[in-house]
């Protein structure tokens, strides 16, 4: 359910005095025993043109390793909020010397992005 979806969902119910639905938020999936998994999030705002990203390295057993977030200015879509937050993220994993198995974010296409070598940043 998308953003917009469940602020109808929750206006609706919220006007006959029940309680708001509830957002089914996804579990955490581990990376493999011994390896490492960089986690990144953002929060975009069009109308300021900046975004603060975070991330968190965790191993299998969700200790943290390493973690962050900040405040970028300028930032001119979501796609590129997204893809700063994770080359922060990337970079300061390799900065620690911390050898990453997978890289999770809300967007596919930044991923995707990053394997294709893009220079969209």
């Amino acid at each position: 359910m998308d953003a917009e979806q469940w602020s109808k969902d929750y206006a609706a119910t919220n006007s006959g005095g029940r309680n708001p639905p509830q957002r089914v938020v996804p579990a955490w999936c581990s990376p493999n025993q011994g390896c490492l998994k960089l986690n990144v999030d953002v929060g975009y705002s069009a109308a300021n043109k900046t975004t603060q990203g975070g991330f968190v390295v965790r191993d299998s057993s969700g200790a943290i390793h390493l973690s962050c977030a900040s405040l970028f200015h300028s930032v001119l879509s979501v796609l590129q909020a997204e893809l700063l937050s994770t080359l922060f993220g990337l970079e300061a994993a390799s900065s620690a010397r911390l050898k990453l198995e997978s890289v999770e974010c809300d967007s596919t296409t930044d991923i995707a992005e990053i394997h294709k070598g893009s220079t969209l940043v």
